[in-house]
């Protein structure tokens, strides 16, 4: 299951960043992925392996504790 899908959502909006921005941005890092394949992770439709964790830890600038604990008292430092 993805359980990062609602924190990857809630760091883009809160970066202010459109899906394509952020395509942009991971691409920008070596990962080919859609802001179509963006939008499914965000839904809990499409898995994530390790290594895209890792993209969207680096693009957003926070740890994997923070996106794998969506439902935590932790909050989101951006």
């Amino acid at each position: 299951m993805n359980i990062i899908g609602p924190q990857v959502k809630a760091l883009r909006e809160r970066q202010d960043l459109t899906l394509k921005e952020l395509e942009l941005k991971l691409n920008s890092l070596g990962w080919g992925i859609s802001h179509t394949l963006i939008s499914k992770i965000e839904k809990k439709k499409r898995k994530v392996s390790d290594t895209e964790l890792v993209y969207f830890c680096e693009v957003f600038n926070v740890n994997p504790i923070q996106l794998l604990n969506g439902d935590s008292p932790f909050p989101l430092k951006v």
